[in-house]
């Protein structure tokens, strides 16, 4: 009875395992290839942002494909959430590489036959990304400022907010009420415990110039919202 309980629960421990979204870890950086996973992503409202030329139109940057680059703070909530795993992406390629170096004998027969045999069924080229397997304690950095901007990030997740990096707009997030492709941010987000009053009025018209409110979050997470009245 034990054993039976054991396999079901190593079965259903791989199940979840396939259906969870692999994120390849390449130089600290998480980068998604796979269309089907940006697809399934941008569903779980993770927008990212693709970092790929175009083939067809190389020269220029104001359209970008594929691989999508993941913030830090994407990757921690969807591990976090358990909708995917990170693993390292070069450990993997490496099995990859010394699984195919295998040679078949029969190949390397100088009196090998000039026909050879294609198999009907496809078989996995080397162990699963699952086997190199990254946790979330390797992957985040240990400073404090990482963990406190997470807690915002996650606030914004769980009031609905789809969040990007908001660096453009002199925060630390912008916030949209929805997809990206549907909606203007909302919000530009920042963490500080302390606002002096040149932020206040710097970052109150920026804020106010590009149609947005300017949202402030101290380390107990409360938030101040600031906008500059009778500018822009």
């Amino acid at each position: 009875m034990v054993f039976v309980c054991s396999a079901r629960i190593n079965f259903i421990t791989k199940l979840f395992n396939l259906l969870m979204i692999p994120l390849p870890v390449i130089a600290q950086d998480v980068m998604v290839f796979d269309v089907a996973h940006i697809r399934k992503l941008r569903s779980l409202g993770i927008a990212g942002v693709l970092s790929g030329t175009l083939s067809a139109a190389p020269q220029q940057n104001l359209l970008l494909g594929v691989p999508l680059r993941l913030s830090i703070f994407d990757a921690i909530w969807l591990v976090r959430n358990h909708h995917a795993f990170l693993y390292d992406s070069a450990a993997y390629h490496q099995g990859l590489t010394t699984t195919n170096n295998s040679v078949d004998p029969s190949i390397d027969n100088k009196n090998q036959s000039n026909f050879i045999t294609i198999p009907s069924t496809s078989s996995a080229p080397g162990p699963p990304p699952i086997e190199y397997q990254i946790s979330i304690d390797e992957f985040m950095p240990k400073d404090t400022k990482t963990a406190q901007l997470y807690k915002v990030y996650s606030s914004l997740r769980s009031r609905g907010y789809w969040v990007s990096p908001g660096l453009r707009f002199g925060g630390d997030f912008v916030a949209y009420p929805g997809d990206p492709l549907l909606f203007h941010s909302h919000l530009i987000v920042s963490h500080a415990d302390e606002v002096t009053n040149q932020d206040l009025v710097h970052r109150g018209r920026l804020a106010t110039g590009v149609k947005k409110l300017w949202c402030v979050v101290d380390s107990m997470e409360k938030a101040y919202s600031i906008e500059w009245a009778g500018f822009g």
